[in-house]
């Protein structure tokens, strides 16, 4: 025999009510954070298209540029890379200490080759050098295209809402990079879609850095911000040269050692 519960206890209204109200309490709470979500998306959306497109990016074959710092006062300071996007591996040169050091490295295995002051490293040196490169370029492509990373695997973003004309982007990461726990703020300006401004919290800092970004140009198929400035205007970083390129030398990237103009 079949027990028939349709009406086998009173409701209790008391309990009834409190649930209710946590389930609209908690459907609201998760209504407004998705909502947070995808307008992240949709602004990051924006911004890819306002720099010409995400397909447009993913096209992109190999850039060649230089990171500059120049800090008012001093010599700038320089680190000259061909990134081949298309074959996952980038030349960097730079000097330090008296010393000038080339290397080009697989950006998968981490492998590759290194010189410095003309001698082909081997062993410790060599492990040493492309580990270098391989944070150099960590560095400094994300101070170059980072808008185009905001949708990247691992990267938890969020819409903080509107500021002085701004959508301020929030990013962190999940156990992805070199520092997972860095935070950035992106200022995304909602007339151009472009971002005008970031700020970040590295990992092993307590203070807020915050930089403009600047000069947006065509290059190519693609908008990109040459020059990165402090509020101060005593600091700069830039590219220069920068190009977008239809391919790498593959010379550059051989067991010779092959140097950029």
């Amino acid at each position: 025999m079949i027990e028939d519960i349709r009406y086998s206890k009173k409701i209790n209204w008391i309990v009834f009510a409190f649930f209710a109200v946590l389930m609209a309490a908690l459907l609201f709470w998760f209504d407004r954070a998705w909502g947070d979500d995808a307008a992240a998306v949709q602004i990051a959306q924006k911004t890819f298209q306002a720099m010409g497109g995400m397909d447009q990016w993913k096209a992109t074959a190999a850039v060649r540029f230089d990171f500059v710092v120049d800090v008012k006062g001093n010599p700038p300071r320089s680190v000259k890379h061909l990134w081949d996007r298309k074959n996952s591996r980038d030349h960097v040169e730079w000097s330090r200490d008296g010393k000038t050091t080339i290397a080009w490295v697989d950006l998968r295995t981490r492998s590759g080759s290194a010189w410095q002051d003309d001698k082909k490293l081997d062993g410790e040196a060599l492990q040493k050098a492309l580990d270098t490169a391989y944070g150099r370029w960590i560095n400094d492509t994300y101070w170059l295209i980072m808008p185009f990373k905001l949708l990247d695997p691992g990267v938890i973003l969020t819409h903080e809402g509107e500021k002085d004309g701004y959508d301020v982007l929030h990013l962190s990461f999940q156990k992805v990079g070199m520092t997972p726990r860095d935070q950035y703020w992106a200022y995304v300006n909602k007339t151009t879609g472009l971002m005008d401004r970031w700020e970040y919290l590295l990992e092993d800092e307590k203070e807020k850095e915050s930089w403009n970004w600047k000069e947006w140009g065509q290059y190519g198929a693609l908008k990109l911000s040459k020059w990165k400035e402090s509020p101060d205007g005593k600091t700069r970083i830039g590219f220069e040269p920068l190009q977008i390129l239809d391919s790498a030398d593959p010379a550059l990237f051989g067991e010779e050692l092959k140097t950029l103009d």
